[in-house]
Order: C-alpha cells, then structure tokens, then sequence
C-alpha cells in the first residue's frame, strides 16, 4: 500500500511541475517547497527500494529485527510524502489569489490535504506493524518532535520568496528546502518507531546483508553514492531542462553540489535508522 501511495505521489508532483496546465497554479513548484518535493521524490523512490528488499528478505526470515527496519522504511516513505504535502499546503496558503480563482486550483488544494491524511494514516499503520519489543529501542519524545514540525512549518510559511533570487540565494533556499525535509522525517521516524544503536546489540543485519559494522570501507559507501548521484541528477537536469550551453557549467555545478549535500543529509539522518550500510 505504501509503494502504490508513493507512486501515485510521485505522478502528482511530476504533474504538478511539468504538466500543461497546473505549474501555473501550484505555488510549490517554486524554492523551498519545490526542494522538499524534489528531494522528497528521491528518497521515497529509494526506501521503497529498501523496503522491497526487506520485504523479501522476511519472507525467508522474519525475525524481529527485520520486521523493525521494514516498518521503519515504510514510516519513512510515508513521512516524507507527509511533509511533502505540510510543505506544498504552506506554499498554497501563502498564495491564494494565484489559485483561488479557478476550480482546479481547489482541486489541487484538496488533493494535497487528502494525501497528508492518507500519508499520515499509513504513518501510524507503520508504527503500529514495527512496535514491537525490542532491545535498547527508545522513542523520541513527541513534544521534540511536534517542537521541530511547527518551527520548520512556521519558517516555510514566512521564508521570504525574494530570498531565492540570484545564484547564491536560490542555492541557500534550496538547502533551506532539503534541510527542512529531512528534519521533519528524522524526528517524526524516531518518534514513531524509535531509535537505537541497534546493530552493536546483534539486532539485526544491514540492507547490504553485512552482520556488522567492521567493513573497513563501508565509511566511502556513502561519498561514493553521493558523488555518483550528484553526478546522475545534474546530468538529468541538462536533458530534462534543455540549459543553455552558455550555463552548462553552472548548473552541472549548483545541482551537482546540492544533490551532494542531500545524500550526505539523508546518511547521516536516516542511514542508522534503516540499518543501510
């Protein structure tokens, strides 16, 4: 259920962004918000993959410690469309008579509430399924993590828009966007499914299979995939946005450099708490 949510939450903000019709009435195809969705897109495409390989791996061995991390990747999958949607909901309210006017842009509106009631809903299905007893498991505090949601919620809503103008500040709002999304997952995570150092208790296995952390290369793992997808992802843009040879170093440059940043983000928030690597 959650990879199908992830997927049709995928289309709709393809759509949202590159479609005929509906850019012109969705605030958030514009820096911070776009930055949460567009990072939001990358990390639920990814858990769901690690959730698919630890739903077949219960499937041989069901254990405790692999019920927990598929139930995490899954939380994970759902917060991060619910604050998609948090992000996209504060960017509309921002600019109602830019939408207000037309039925379709109420339509998005809607859309967008329906799917963090969804996404949240399936939030709390997966913390109930990876709620079981486990050694060392401690839940963050849930006045932390509301704390954190209503302090990043209140700077999206104020962010000012003429902050992103010239390189410099559409960068900064950009990471302010990345940064923004993946705090609201780390804590909403911990809070629902907890946090432990779990491997040094033999709890479990990584998603690579690894039994323990004494891989001696296993630190590069995460550089090499950052630098791999800064690569990848601004290479896509070149195509997908046909940059003018006269910026090609540019933005090989700004997007390569923001994408770094948001794997090197999403190891150190997430990478222990899905048991990655």
């Amino acid at each position: 259920m959650t990879v199908c949510f992830a997927v049709i939450y995928g289309c709709f903000f393809f759509l949202c962004k590159r479609g005929a019709v509906l850019p012109a009435l969705c605030a958030y195809t514009a820096d911070p918000y776009d930055a949460v969705g567009s990072f939001g897109i990358q990390l639920a495409a990814i858990v769901c993959f690690v959730a698919f390989v630890r739903a077949m791996r219960m499937r041989q061995s069901a254990n405790d410690g692999e019920v927990l991390f598929f139930a995490r990747s899954l939380a994970v999958v759902d917060l991060t469309v619910l604050a998609t949607m948090v992000s996209d909901v504060i960017a509309m309210l921002r600019t109602v008579p830019s939408w207000g006017h037309a039925v379709l842009g109420w339509s998005i509106f809607a859309d967008n509430l329906v799917m963090a009631a969804a996404s949240a809903m399936l939030c709390a299905l997966a913390a109930r399924a990876g709620r079981a007893p486990a050694p060392g498991v401690h839940l963050l505090p849930w006045r932390t993590t509301l704390l954190v949601w209503v302090v990043v919620a209140g700077m999206l809503a104020v962010y000012p828009s003429t902050w992103e103008s010239g390189m410099l500040g559409g960068v900064l709002t950009a990471l302010v966007g990345m940064l923004a999304l993946f705090a609201l997952v780390a804590t909403g995570a911990r809070s629902l499914l907890g946090y432990a150092q779990s491997m040094d208790a033999g709890y479990g296995t990584t998603i690579l299979g690894w039994p323990g952390r004494s891989v001696p290369w296993r630190r590069l793992a995460p550089v090499t995939f950052a630098l791999l997808a800064a690569a990848g992802f601004a290479t896509w843009t070149l195509v997908a946005e046909a940059v003018p040879s006269s910026r090609v170093v540019t933005v090989l440059g700004v997007y390569a450099l923001l994408e770094f940043c948001g794997v090197l983000t999403g190891h150190v928030t997430l990478t222990r708490f899905l048991e990655l690597i």
